[in-house]
């Protein structure tokens, strides 16, 4: 809009111009004083039209960028609205991360992992928290699922201790989702989750029941 208004100063400008030009022209020479009157009433008439166009033009492009960031606003309130509606809804852990928006999918990590910490700190005095100590890092990931890798002391438990070592991971995370505000419904399903070490995957949740694992051996 801006470099429509800068071209339509700069017409009204040489309009005016060109008006005084010519009024002067008639002042110094010796051409009817009717014709004079008959031009000048031109320029002044095109003067006169060049306003009004310009002001409509305007006048939309304006109403126009109203309207628009009236549809931006009312778009992004609706987002919100949906987005504590699914929060609040009754449904199932992986429900609802499938359900998350993008933001507030890393929200969630962030303060997963603040919790992790948290937690690992307080495991010294507090055994309930030592299994969380077997974990470097985890997050929940859509096309995934829960990614959790672990530490090399992890390694040494057998498959069934693996097992009940992920159960509890996956609990972790699941507890975490509920403290964020989210009303979890419990499901036998569980929620899908991939355990690694050193970024190689060496085990997963199988695929008709998420609480038990294959582990590659």
């Amino acid at each position: 809009m801006s470099l429509l208004l800068s071209i339509t100063q700069l017409t009204a400008t040489l309009t005016i111009i060109g008006y005084i030009g010519y009024w002067i022209k008639c002042r110094i020479t010796t051409r009817p004083r009717i014709l004079r009157k008959r031009q000048l009433a031109k320029w002044l008439f095109a003067y006169i039209i060049l306003l009004l166009v310009t002001g409509t033009i305007v006048g939309k492009i304006d109403s126009k960028e109203s309207t628009d960031n009236a549809v931006k606003n009312a778009t992004a309130k609706s987002h919100d609205n949906k987005a504590q509606f699914s929060k609040t809804t009754a449904k199932t852990a992986l429900d609802h991360f499938n359900s998350m928006s993008s933001k507030q999918m890393s929200q969630y990590n962030t303060q997963l992992a603040t919790a992790l910490k948290t937690k690992q700190r307080l495991a010294n005095n507090n055994e309930q928290y030592l299994y969380l100590q077997l974990i470097d890092d985890m997050a929940f990931h859509k096309d995934t699922g829960l990614d959790v890798h672990v530490t090399s002391e992890f390694l040494s438990a057998n498959n069934s201790q693996k097992t009940a070592l992920a159960n509890l991971f996956r609990e972790f995370s699941i507890n975490q989702l509920s403290k964020q505000g989210f009303n979890i419904v419990q499901s036998p399903y569980g929620l899908r989750s991939k355990i690694y070490f050193n970024g190689k995957e060496i085990g997963r949740s199988k695929m008709m029941s998420d609480s038990n694992f294959k582990w590659n051996d």
